[in-house]
């Protein structure tokens, strides 16, 4: 659902991940260093044979039911994984779940139409917004608009997409992608967002400007923050805003903030000075509405004792923070590598339900780094969380996707958490690296309704060549191999618990 489009965890100086453009080793995890901002360790970069041949496991179903039913512990059972591209710079960055169970990706296809006849809106364009059946198995629609479509959001009620970026300003298509219902210039725009009853909030710099259902303005106001990372539209009442400040020389503390459509301040947490707050860097990343009508956040911070584990209102006591093994409980950190932070809040008021920390571990036992990207969560409040790791994921040597092993030679890449509705239970933790290298480790969306789950990333950009390096995990796909081009789309759905 909702994309942070600028993490990346490689060439960061992450114990255990690789150079940009290099491989991974998967008893690789390098030595404990210290530094700023993502680094915290060093990494090695060694070098791996070619890729295998992809497997030759059919076609995907037709259907979501096809698909066989969830499968949790090692192996996940995926009804797709797959490329949707060409030989062009191609992106995946946002996918959601139509209120018709279609799949729907948003980026940009250059030169492709994945054998369907595109629809062309506002002019065309290399930007595409790309629907597939719910398990992933079919292209139903392709749209053409603007030069890449950055965000995307989906309107629970009518199946309404809102989309945003450069060549599209802000729009509104309908729950087909085959019509236009609104557009408006924005110059900018980077982030998008609609409420049930249809006003959209787009971001672009540190300016949110917000339109009614029909795309009439309805108000713009301009944050003197730092950072201003994403935002979230709740109801046609309230806009929710995340990011983050540097408070102090050494510093940087998170907000997140809840504002009427015109602008007036409803509600704030965290926003910590550098006297109350100390502790490591802290940063809000990404906000989102739930199928369930809660409040999303995720955010990271660079070392342990986040402020993240403190109440946003009352920074003297301890927040409601959900824990039950070594991968979520964040002590024994290593140096100043990102802490994963993710919580739900009530978005009428802004008081905090829950929260949990994502840890992984290397095997000395140290906890290493991982970022969060997207964030999105059913009707009954399961939780699916999207980004990028470090070595090592729980279980990583033996996770396999539809029985092909899942990181064959690093413990971390692009990774999906699924946490049940209480954050009791771990449901899912796994990546689809297959042996793909350098940027593309990272998921850019994800979304879950009703059965379905998904994700997207972008593989790439890729080395001198011009080429990704390596191949993400493929199964049961419309497309098994990179087709040539810098960067490449990449699409999996499966059946979720």
């Amino acid at each position: 659902m909702r994309t942070i489009v600028a993490l990346g965890l490689c060439g960061l100086g992450l114990i255990g991940v690789p150079a940009c453009g290099g491989g991974g080793g998967g008893d690789t995890e390098g030595e404990a260093g210290s530094g700023t901002g993502m680094s915290g360790a060093s990494g090695e970069d060694p070098t791996t044979g070619p890729p295998p041949p992809p497997p030759d496991d059919g076609p995907p179903p037709g259907t979501l039911d096809e698909c066989g039913g969830f499968e949790g512990g090692t192996n996940l059972n995926v009804c797709t994984a797959s490329y949707l591209g060409g030989a062009m710079a191609d992106t995946a960055n946002a996918v959601e779940i139509g209120i018709d169970g279609a799949v729907v990706v948003a980026g940009s296809l250059v030169g492709t139409d994945l054998g369907a006849t595109a629809t062309a809106l506002a002019g065309g364009g290399d930007g595409a917004v790309v629907r597939l059946s719910a398990s992933g198995g079919a292209v139903l629609s392709v749209t053409r608009i603007g030069q890449e479509v950055l965000d995307m959001s989906l309107d629970f009620e009518t199946g309404d997409l809102a989309i945003a970026g450069p060549g599209v300003g802000v729009a509104v298509l309908d729950a087909t992608a085959s019509a236009l219902v609104w557009q408006q210039p924005v110059e900018g725009a980077r982030r998008v967002s609609i409420g049930t009853g249809g006003v959209v909030a787009v971001l672009a710099d540190k300016t949110i400007t917000t339109y009614d259902a029909l795309g009439s303005q309805l108000g713009s106001f301009t944050l003197m923050d730092g950072n201003v990372e994403d935002l979230a539209v709740h109801g046609t009442q309230r806009v929710i805003v995340t990011g983050w400040n540097q408070v102090g020389g050494n510093l940087q503390q998170p907000f997140l903030r809840a504002y009427s459509p015109t602008g007036e301040l409803q509600w704030t947490n965290y926003d910590w000075s550098d006297a109350e707050a100390g502790g490591p860097d802290t940063r809000g990343m990404v906000v989102t509405i739930g199928r369930d009508g809660k409040l999303y956040y995720g955010g990271e911070s660079h070392g342990g004792g986040s402020s993240h584990g403190q109440d946003p209102r009352d920074i003297a006591k301890p927040a409601p923070i959900v824990k039950f093994d070594k991968f979520n409980d964040p002590y024994n950190w290593n140096g100043s590598a990102p802490l994963a932070f993710y919580a739900r809040f009530d978005p009428e008021d802004g008081l905090i339900e829950m929260g949990q920390f994502i840890v992984p571990r290397l095997s000395s036992g140290k906890g290493n780094g991982a970022g969060i990207s997207a964030l999105a969560a059913r009707e009954d409040g399961t939780v699916i969380v999207g980004g990028g790791s470090a070595c090592c994921i729980e279980g990583g040597d033996t996770k396999t996707i539809n029985g092909m092993q899942a990181m064959p030679d690093y413990a971390g890449g692009g990774f999906v958490l699924v946490a049940s509705p209480q954050f009791d239970q771990r449901l899912v933790w796994t990546a689809w690296k297959g042996d793909g290298a350098g940027n593309g480790e990272r998921v850019t969306g994800v979304a879950a309704a009703g059965a379905g789950m998904a994700l997207v990333m972008t593989h790439g950009p890729g080395d001198e060549s011009g080429a990704v390096d390596g191949r993400l995990v493929t199964s049961k796909a419309l497309q098994f191999e990179p087709a040539g081009g810098p960067s490449e789309a990449w699409l999996s759905v499966w059946p979720g618990p």
